[in-house]
């Protein structure tokens, strides 16, 4: 086989690669799409029977895919907190002091293969679970962080 024919069946090689991984990458964009868009969600009613409603000290975040690590309230000395609301707002404090305000939803369905999941403003759902006083949210699906509160006193 002549030389020539060698390099063109390796750049038809290449371009049939190419096609299909930007086949795949178009079904990857419309999958994230939905999520976005909330298709398939299915809302939680917001009221003060809901357990994440309350104020919630912060205890720890273990971090991120490659970086991981543990930043923990009794090493860091930080004060912080997150306040939900039952009328569907929250804020989070840091030593005493309102660092951020916002609305909050709340929901299950596809994005989150049907667990529970709560989403503040317009950044990504975090799966959300919830043990007596304690509550995790986690964003870990997606390569984030996972943030643990006990509930305060």
């Amino acid at each position: 086989m002549p030389k020539y024919t060698k390099v063109m069946n390796s750049k038809i090689i290449i371009f049939a690669a190419f096609i299909v991984l930007s086949a795949f990458s178009c079904k990857a964009t419309k999958e994230g799409k939905n999520a976005e868009t909330k298709e398939g969600v299915n809302k939680i009613k917001l009221d003060s029977k809901n357990p994440i409603v309350g104020n919630w000290s912060w205890l720890e975040t273990y971090c991120c895919g490659r970086m991981k690590g543990v930043e923990k309230a009794s090493i860091t000395k930080e004060i912080k907190g997150l306040n939900i609301y039952p009328d569907g707002n929250y804020e989070r404090t840091e030593n005493g002091k309102v660092t951020t305000t916002g609305k909050y939803t709340m929901g299950t369905g596809t994005p989150y293969k049907g667990r529970e999941s709560i989403q503040f403003d317009e950044n990504v759902g975090a799966l959300l679970q919830i043990n007596g006083d304690t509550a995790i949210l986690s964003w870990e699906y997606m390569d984030l962080q996972i943030e643990t509160y006990v509930r305060a006193k």
